[in-house]
């Protein structure tokens, strides 16, 4: 008896598996799992109807949750943008903190630029809502002024690496290119917003050759054009 009562009061000891490790942790995959089901619906919709004429309704409906559920993770539609937002601005900050690993910076902005092109559902009137929204709504403009922010300062952090390790011109620095190359990507998805019928990876590949050249130096031999093999 005294056997049994000292293993019972050892397996009582032993931390609890399920109940107070695993479950707190599966319950937080499954809420971003929905939370991620929620925004990616909301792209979707966003990129066919427009942001305006989008409702909570076709959001829930296409990622097939309650309104509940919906409100849960997100106050109002705007909330949800925000939120869209902020996860580009997190791709940002992910760049610059993993600047000093890179070893091909040309390769680096390009790779970099087709994920974010991919993860982000884009079409020429959700571009055009977005920048409509950023230009007339306060919060939406300081939100939208914080992801350019973060994307530029982590452009220039990848720029002054390349100009450390020899890949991009000194004569110039890391902050007038990185500006010029966020004006050359702005352009580019404006234009492209207003266009029909054209591939927006394409033309940012276009751009990004010609900025490329540029930050090299015309002079340097052997960079790639667009179209070369």
């Amino acid at each position: 008896m005294v056997y049994i009562s000292v293993m019972a009061d050892v397996v009582n000891r032993l931390p609890q598996e399920d109940t107070d490790v695993t479950e707190p942790g599966r319950r937080e995959r499954r809420r971003a799992e929905t939370q991620q089901r929620i925004m990616g619906a909301a792209m979707g919709m966003f990129s066919t109807r427009g942001y305006a004429e989008t409702t909570v309704e076709d959001i829930t409906e296409a990622a097939d949750v309650g309104k509940g559920t919906f409100f849960n993770y997100f106050p109002t539609k705007d909330a949800l943008l925000l939120a869209i937002f902020d996860s580009v601005r997190q791709r940002f900050v992910e760049l610059e903190a993993n600047v000093a690993k890179v070893t091909d910076v040309r390769a680096e902005m390009r790779d970099f630029a087709h994920r974010l092109l991919s993860s982000m559902v884009r079409s020429p009137k959700m571009i055009r809502n977005v920048f409509g929204l950023a230009l007339t709504d306060p919060v939406m403009g300081e939100r939208f002024e914080t992801v350019f922010r973060q994307a530029r300062q982590a452009i220039v952090a990848l720029l002054d690496h390349g100009q450390k390790i020899g890949q991009v011109r000194t004569d110039i620095s890391a902050a007038i290119l990185g500006r010029t190359f966020q004006q050359f990507i702005f352009g580019t998805e404006i234009l492209w917003s207003f266009t029909t019928g054209e591939n927006l990876i394409e033309w940012v590949d276009v751009v990004m050759e010609i900025f490329w050249n540029g930050a090299v130096g015309s002079a340097k031999k052997g960079t790639k054009g667009p179209g070369r093999e």
